[in-house]
């Protein structure tokens, strides 16, 4: 026969193990708000820290963006050969390096339809991942850039060729992702169409 053990049940013979029990209470009450109020100033602090030293990463990268972007427009590449390179980081996943010779192409070539297209491309894959170095308020800012930047870009390579269905297909996706339905069904709606016609 299997006898369970009955729980414990206190009892309180005086009033002076009731203050003890009480005071234990408060000083568990008092540590475990302490130690609330520290975590929650610990993550503050610690949120200000990373906040800093994402600005430093990002004014850093900017400035080697420009200069590399600088360097671009004085070199006598032409568009054709800055959009074959931005592929080329491109497939090795080196965003922000494709995107500097994305850039400078459609700056060198303002008519270059792939050059628009692909600096769309390479925004949109930005906006889709986050940086590690971000907390979620600058991460939400950076993807909302990023996509409005691609948007943009993906209007211009439409303008630059109304025909091309592979632009349509994107802007589908990017109004959808945006939330605006009608756009993205409109633009989905020529994607198939032209599709069907190449």
């Amino acid at each position: 026969m299997i006898i369970t053990p009955s729980p414990k049940v206190y009892h309180f013979h005086s009033s002076h193990q009731k203050s003890i029990m009480m005071r234990k209470i408060v000083v568990y009450t008092v540590i475990g708000l302490l130690t609330i109020a520290g975590i929650f100033v610990w993550q503050r602090e610690l949120g200000k820290i990373n906040s800093v030293a994402a600005k430093e990463i990002t004014e850093t990268q900017e400035q080697f963006y420009l200069d590399q972007k600088n360097e671009l427009i004085k070199s006598n590449k032409n568009a054709f050969e800055l959009e074959a390179t931005g592929k080329k980081m491109l497939d090795k996943n080196y965003l922000e390096m494709a995107l500097v010779y994305f850039e400078t192409a459609t700056q060198k070539d303002q008519n270059y339809r792939d050059a628009a297209f692909y600096l769309g491309y390479t925004y949109l894959k930005l906006a889709e991942t986050s940086p590690n170095y971000l907390d979620k308020k600058a991460v939400k800012k950076f993807s909302n850039l990023a996509m409005n930047k691609s948007l943009e870009s993906f209007l211009k390579a439409k303008d630059l060729d109304p025909l091309y269905s592979p632009t349509y297909e994107f802007l589908s996706y990017i109004y959808n992702k945006k939330g605006d339905a009608e756009n993205s069904q409109l633009c989905y709606n020529k994607f198939k169409s032209f599709s069907q016609n190449d």
